[in-house]
Formats: C-alpha cells, sequence, structure tokens
C-alpha cells in the first residue's frame, strides 16, 4: 500500500518495521521533505491473542512432506529398543541417520507415543 505525505502529498517509503506480539509499526520517510511518519498495524485483537493459539506447521503424517506414518514411527522405536543399528534402521525406511537418532530420542514425532 502506498502511502502519501501528509505535509507535502508526495510518496513515502518504508524505512523501518518493527513487529510487537500485538501489532506491527512501521517508520516511513518521505522522499521529498524527509517527513517521518509512524503508523501501527494491529496484527490480533486481544481477544485473539488471549484465546487463539500461534499456528503451526502440521504435524506427522498431516506434513505434506512426512516420508513415515505413526505406525513406522512407533515400529522405529521398538526396533531399536530391541538393539537395531541406527544405519540398519535409516536404510530400511529411506531416512537420514540423524533422522533416526531424532525419533528415538523423541526430539522429531514427539506427539507419538
Amino acid at each position: 500500500m502506498a502511502m502519501s505525505c501528509p505535509k507535502c502529498e508526495a510518496r513515502m517509503r518504508v524505512v523501518h518495521t518493527q513487529r510487537r506480539e500485538d501489532a506491527r509499526h512501521r517508520w516511513y520517510r518521505c522522499t521529498e521533505c524527509t517527513e517521518l511518519v509512524r503508523t501501527r498495524e494491529t496484527l490480533m485483537t486481544p481477544e485473539e491473542l488471549l484465546y487463539d493459539t500461534p499456528k503451526r506447521n502440521p504435524r506427522g503424517t498431516a506434513h505434506p512432506n512426512a516420508v513415515l506414518t505413526e505406525d513406522n514411527v512407533r515400529a522405529l522405536r521398538a526396533a531399536r529398543a530391541r538393539g537395531v543399528s541406527i544405519d540398519r534402521l535409516a536404510t530400511e525406511y529411506g531416512l537420514h541417520r540423524g533422522t533416526v537418532i531424532n525419533i528415538t530420542a523423541r526430539r522429531a514425532w514427539s506427539h507419538v507415543a
């Protein structure tokens, strides 16, 4: 959105943006008379801040790039508990070694019991 200067009606440009929890503050500077204007754009109402949870990326199989299912994760963790090597599990499931480590340490797929 183009903003015009309150003094000379010339076009203004954004020189600084600061985002806080409830609003975004922008500072505009006029290209002609160097007038500085600050605006405040509300991102969420106070009620939304209290009751609305922040949006997160989808978890598990709901994520579009998910390779595993929850059953695969349970089987992988059970196999690792039986002593199957990390490299063998990574090859079997087509995952990176670090991904298998993160799954078994519950840093990834932590929502799966």
